[in-house]
């Protein structure tokens, strides 16, 4: 299967939207479909795309495992409680929640 790499720098335009690259549209159109899981990184200053049902499989394997420990707090409390759900439109893009653009200094 296909897989999700590389980095791509992007601006977000004025009504908070930003492409998504094509190749992953590309992977996105043949696995998946066009809702994703817009989140920020935990330590950078950039944004997380996930299909769905990658974002559900993720969450599975951290509800597994123990909370009390610094990185999994913060990825809870970053990665996991900045998350929203946005599709792709006609254009490539998805839109950036305020929300995520502040919380990512974006």
């Amino acid at each position: 299967m296909s897989r999700f790499t590389g980095k791509y720098y992007y601006s977000i335009d004025p009504k908070g939207r930003v492409m998504v690259p094509s190749a992953f549209r590309d992977i996105l159109r043949e696995h998946y479909d066009t809702k994703l899981i817009v989140t920020v990184a935990p330590v950078d200053r950039c944004l997380h795309l996930y299909p769905v049902e990658e974002w559900e499989n993720l969450l599975e394997k951290v509800s597994g495992l123990p909370k009390s420990h610094r990185s999994m707090k913060l990825f809870l409390r970053t990665v996991v409680g900045s998350a929203v759900e946005t599709e792709i439109d006609k254009q490539g893009r998805v839109l950036v929640p305020s929300s995520l653009r502040t919380d990512g200094d974006l």
